[in-house]
């Protein structure tokens, strides 16, 4: 049984660490302008303007904070 272990072993240690098919990408997918990420600050600035006139607001926020513009 130990013989058959010994030589069992390797092969299976050898195909679960060896890799299989390898993809190839040929077209990348490009990158859309449209589909654009926006952070709360330019939806509250954009779509909600309306709400903002007039008014003296404070913002709190971290070190991470960003802009798009």
């Amino acid at each position: 049984m130990k013989k058959y272990l010994i030589l069992f072993l390797p092969v299976f240690l050898w195909k679960c660490t060896s890799p299989g098919n390898t993809v190839t990408i040929l077209d990348p997918v490009t990158a859309c302008q449209e589909n654009v990420v926006r952070t709360g600050l330019d939806i509250l600035l954009e779509d909600y303007s309306d709400y903002l006139k007039g008014k003296t607001i404070g913002l709190v926020t971290n070190h991470t904070g960003i802009s798009r513009k």
